[in-house]
């Protein structure tokens, strides 16, 4: 994940396996989740305390720009 305070990035898989990337970023107010162009993420269970992590840091911070 990275460490950017407005972006954090997840290693998924794509529907084909493919290596890929679920991005969580924080803009003023909103929380945005974008994955793989075109495609599902799927996700390790190893990794969902990270992207509750993510999301709970990306709520934060949306919050903390509307203010």
């Amino acid at each position: 994940m990275t460490k950017d305070p407005a972006r954090r990035t997840i290693e998924c898989r794509d529907g084909k396996g493919r290596p890929g990337r679920l991005s969580i970023l924080a803009e003023s107010n909103v929380v945005l989740i974008a994955t793989p162009p075109g495609e599902v993420a799927y996700l390790d269970p190893a990794v969902i305390d990270e992207v509750k992590n993510a999301l709970n840091e990306a709520r934060v911070e949306a919050t903390r720009s509307r203010r």
